[in-house]
């Protein structure tokens, strides 16, 4: 049996658009977000993890679609990179979700991490 890892990823870039507002920035930020969430609601197989990056992608994905009241926390997979494994109220049981501060590491740390997941390090 193979393997698949799916990656769903938005630019990193800030999306600037002409006479825009902080409110307004926010707004996007928050539907960018919502997507991003209701991807992970939507899927129909349980995954081996689930990383999500930064604070309101990290904060949505984590209550609103694995739907997360309790977890365990594990430890780190790299520093200041908290792993917590799902608890027996959410959408996926006892899996892996790495909660990836959008400040941390640099342009390699989150394909070492995936790499460390994947057991292919």
């Amino acid at each position: 049996m193979t393997t698949v890892n799916a990656v769903c990823y938005t630019c990193r870039k800030l999306l600037e658009l002409g006479n825009d507002t902080k409110e307004s920035a926010l707004l996007r930020s928050v539907k960018i977000s919502d997507g991003v969430q209701s991807l992970i609601a939507r899927l129909n197989i349980t995954p081996a993890f689930v990383i999500a990056k930064d604070g309101i992608t990290s904060s949505n994905a984590g209550t609103k679609a694995l739907a997360m009241k309790r977890a365990n926390v594990l430890g780190q997979i790299q520093p200041g990179i908290p792993v917590w494994q799902t608890g027996d109220e959410s959408r996926f049981l006892k899996t892996p979700y790495v909660i990836f501060p959008g400040n941390t590491g640099d342009e390699t740390t989150l394909r070492k991490t995936v790499e460390i997941l994947t057991g292919k390090e």
